[in-house]
């Protein structure tokens, strides 16, 4: 086990490696993982902690979690142990952004959700949006063309 400069912990697997910076000083935490590794992330609502992985991007602001992305193996597993706290409307903005869709919320829904889903550009729209419904924090209704995302 090792310590990041935010404070994170990780743990490595064999034959894993990562790469990071010796201070995070952009608005994100980044990570370049290859290999397997468990994270237990410093919470910072302000400051994103990436992994990027094996073609993919795992963003959170503060969980625990679990990445096996070795080079030679065809997928990538993710495990979410902890709960993760979004800010809803920046995972709205972040939707409309990635899947080119309007995304139109009723402002009553709290700012702050705790989400057991991935936010990920990578995962296509219908899951998102499912892992946001299954955590009981909203409801969508898709209007208009029919998204094959």
């Amino acid at each position: 086990m090792f310590t990041l400069p935010d404070g994170t912990k990780v743990w490595l697997n064999a034959d894993s490696k990562i790469s990071f910076a010796l201070q995070f000083i952009k608005k994100t935490r980044e990570i370049i993982l290859d290999g397997e590794a468990y994270f237990e992330v410093s919470k910072d609502k302000d400051h994103p902690f990436i992994v990027k992985s094996n073609g993919q991007q795992i963003e959170v602001l503060g969980t625990q979690f679990n990445v096996n992305s070795y080079r030679d193996e065809p997928t990538t597993a993710k495990t979410l142990v902890e709960g993760n706290r979004v800010d809803f409307r920046t995972a709205m903005r972040k939707i409309a952004r990635w899947y080119n869709v309007e995304v139109v919320y009723d402002t009553s829904v709290p700012e702050e959700m705790e989400s057991g889903g991935w936010m990920s550009r990578n995962n296509k729209l219908s899951g998102v949006l499912q892992a946001i419904e299954d955590a009981g924090h909203a409801q969508f209704k898709i209007e208009g063309k029919k998204s094959s995302s």
